[in-house]
């Protein structure tokens, strides 16, 4: 017998796939997709950009000079705060972003997601930390082990026990979904929602609902810093009062 929380994540993917797929219509319709070789252009053109607003988001002060500088191999301010978490956090979206990338390559017109590609998006996102002996590769492996809780958040994710079930579940549930943008929406979502590390979370949501676009001839799209309140807002009206369409709604008017 199925354990509650499975029984509910598996409930709320069939509703929420069904109220997006009957809301969202409209701009499905309007999406234009495009061929491989401009979503991989447009992906590498916008990879800077994607990953100032992404690492901002997220908390960290940067700015798009501090990006340019170090994807050129040259150094940035080193009198500022938090300079050196802020070095490892852009290089590491870099290199989450590029292996990204490679994998749209790869599969373009059949994404698929899996926990290789989870575990691996994840891994070099806190590459460098591995590369500086900061932290050991083991310790990126596996989901995790402690509870967390959200700044500015009412939401609570579930406890560490629960993950490996609710990922294997979001795994094979997120495979089922038809429609492409639909799929990308309910991947972000579940992914946050589920949080399956104690960090970087948000960063490999953005990276896996863009490997569902872009794999489905949809380009690569960033949600920008000034959207924060708004994004977050909306992620947590899924969360809390089980409204996933103004997060949908959010993604849609972005593509």
């Amino acid at each position: 017998m199925a354990s509650a929380y499975l029984s509910k994540l598996s409930e709320e993917f069939s509703l929420y796939e069904e109220i997006i797929m009957k809301k969202c219509q409209n701009h499905f319709l309007q999406t234009k997709k495009i061929s491989k070789k401009l979503v991989l252009e447009k992906a590498f053109v916008n990879e800077k950009n994607d990953i100032y607003h992404s690492t901002t988001i997220e908390g960290y002060h940067i700015t798009p000079e501090d990006v340019d500088a170090l994807l050129i191999g040259k150094t940035i301010n080193n009198s500022r705060p938090g300079h050196v978490k802020n070095k490892m956090a852009i290089l590491g979206h870099k290199f989450a972003s590029e292996f990204m990338i490679a994998q749209i390559e790869k599969d373009f017109g059949k994404p698929r997601i899996t926990h290789d590609l989870i575990s691996d998006a994840y891994f070099h996102l806190f590459r460098p930390s591995v590369d500086a002996h900061i932290l050991k590769k083991m310790d990126l492996m596996g989901y995790r082990t402690c509870s967390v809780f959200l700044r500015g958040s009412r939401y609570v994710p579930p406890s560490p026990e629960k993950i490996p079930d609710l990922m294997e579940l979001f795994v094979q549930s997120i495979n089922d979904v038809k429609h492409p943008i639909a799929k990308a929406i309910l991947s972000h979502y579940f992914f946050v929602t589920i949080h399956p590390y104690p960090d970087g979370n948000g960063r490999t949501a953005r990276l896996l609902m863009n490997y569902i676009l872009s794999c489905s001839g949809i380009p690569w799209m960033t949600i920008t810093a000034d959207k924060r309140e708004i994004y977050f807002e909306a992620l947590q009206q899924g969360q809390l009062d089980n409204n996933i369409l103004p997060f949908a709604k959010f993604v849609c008017e972005l593509l």
